[in-house]
């Protein structure tokens, strides 16, 4: 992953919301909290616009999305 100001900033923000919470174990730990949650986000935000494509009837179906999204994981 590039990093851009944009994910320090966000990691910052994120880390300091943690910390106002109680102790970090490692900041490796945080760090890799902070990527899960912002692989989410991005997951997320991926789908939401595949599904307005879909309604736009730009793009592939959604079946057959999901069918090429398994053959990667996999």
């Amino acid at each position: 992953m590039i990093v851009k100001k944009q994910d320090i900033e966000d990691f910052s923000r994120f880390a300091i919301q943690q910390l106002e919470k109680g102790p970090v174990d490692s900041l490796g730990k945080l760090l890799a909290k902070w990527e899960m949650k912002h692989d989410h986000e991005a997951a997320v935000a991926d789908v939401q616009a595949g599904i307005r494509d879909h309604h736009a009837n730009k793009g592939s179906n959604i079946p057959d999305a999901f069918l090429e999204i398994r053959k990667q994981v996999e």
